[in-house]
């Protein structure tokens, strides 16, 4: 059996890069996948590759009405979410500027700048997850080693259990944030 059988996943920013990436390999483990982004264009291409297993929703995670709009169509067309990948803005704004080149002038800034620290659109996601996660749901947040403690400390006060995740290898950083099950 697949590992995401019959779950339900979103995939913020997933109509283009490791958003894109995510989604099909979560498709591939058994998922329905919901992929939300800014723009239409990128989603309609996304969802032609993705296949009947998936929807788009277009809308920014800057916007809470936007996240709102996407979790009331999940819930009305599916009940549930099981993973929610925030594949959000986490650089710091005065860090863009020393970000390489093929990253920082090929990237709209939107989607590079997630505030002072980094973490204000996370920190959103984050303290929206559990009203929108099922009882055995995760949230995969991509952030930095540097701001990993701080997303842990807002995982842990919204009353998901957290962890970290990296690897060397990739020079990548996940924190996880996971419903805690209740007798």
């Amino acid at each position: 059996m697949r590992r995401l059988e019959g779950k339900t996943a979103v995939v913020t920013g997933g109509g283009t890069g490791i958003g894109l990436a995510s989604a099909k390999r979560f498709i591939a483990e058994g998922a329905f996948v919901y992929i939300f982004g800014r723009r239409q264009a990128p989603l309609d291409a996304a969802l032609a590759e993705l296949g009947p297993n998936a929807r788009a929703v277009a809308g920014s995670v800057a916007d809470p009405s936007d996240l709102d709009r996407l979790f009331e169509a999940l819930k009305a067309e599916r009940g549930s979410l099981d993973v929610l990948l925030a594949n959000a803005p986490y650089v710091p704004t005065e860090d863009i500027e020393l970000m390489p080149p093929e990253a920082r002038l090929h990237e709209p800034r939107m989607s590079l700048d997630g505030g002072t620290d980094g973490l204000d659109i996370l920190r959103r996601v984050i303290a929206a997850a559990p009203q929108w996660l099922s009882p055995r749901g995760h949230l995969l947040v991509e952030s930095s080693k540097r701001q990993a403690p701080q997303l842990v400390e807002a995982i842990a006060r919204c009353g998901l259990a957290p962890r970290v995740a990296t690897s060397d290898e990739l020079n990548a950083t996940v924190v996880i944030g996971a419903r805690q099950i209740t007798p």
